[in-house]
């Protein structure tokens, strides 16, 4: 008999001891799984966009003189594939304050800015993306060009890329976006 219990506790503490070194390799490959499940997603669903619209505000500090200064801008785009974007940006980097809207089409670039009253037609950046702005614009903006994170995912050789350059992906678990339930990566 006292073996008998005995037998039962080794048994009970061998469980305990493969739950807890076990559980967390478990969690951690379907987290990584989920992670990798989640990018592909992601991928597929920017890859199928014919069309994509979205508002934006940002905030970038900039080192002048020893100081940071926060410069901000905000701005709507509506992209239109192969290549068409209609850019709508305002920007407190410049003195006066400027606002300019870029539509193009990867070829040719149309800019107007009310604050400057002016509207000029001019060759795009040359590199055939429409998130290339033309030269003289960038520099007005300064930081304030299209964001990154447009790039990564509405151009057509970032899309196709996304998966193999992406590193260290890792699931950090749900919230919820307007009643629905979002998984975050």
């Amino acid at each position: 008999e006292p073996y008998k219990g005995m037998a039962v506790l080794i048994k009970a503490l061998f469980l305990l001891l493969v739950y807890l070194f076990m559980w967390p390799l478990v969690t951690r490959y379907r987290e990584t799984r989920l992670a990798w499940k989640t990018a592909t997603e992601l991928e597929s669903t920017y890859r199928a966009l014919v069309s994509y619209k979205d508002d934006f505000e940002t905030t970038v500090e900039i080192g002048v003189g020893g100081h940071m200064v926060p410069t901000k801008a905000s701005g709507k785009l509506i992209f239109e594939r192969p290549n068409k974007a209609d850019l709508t940006m305002k920007s407190d980097f410049s003195t006066p304050e400027i606002q300019v809207r870029v539509t193009c089409d990867g070829r040719t670039a149309a800019v107007y800015s009310p604050t400057g009253k002016q509207f000029r037609i001019m060759e795009a950046a040359g590199t055939g993306s429409p998130f290339d702005l033309p030269p003289s614009v960038s520099r007005q903006l300064g930081p304030m060009r299209l964001m990154p994170l447009y790039r990564m995912f509405l151009e057509p050789e970032a899309a196709q890329r996304f998966l193999k350059d992406a590193e260290n992906i890792q699931y950090t678990g749900t919230a919820e976006l307007d009643g629905r339930k979002m998984r975050v990566l």
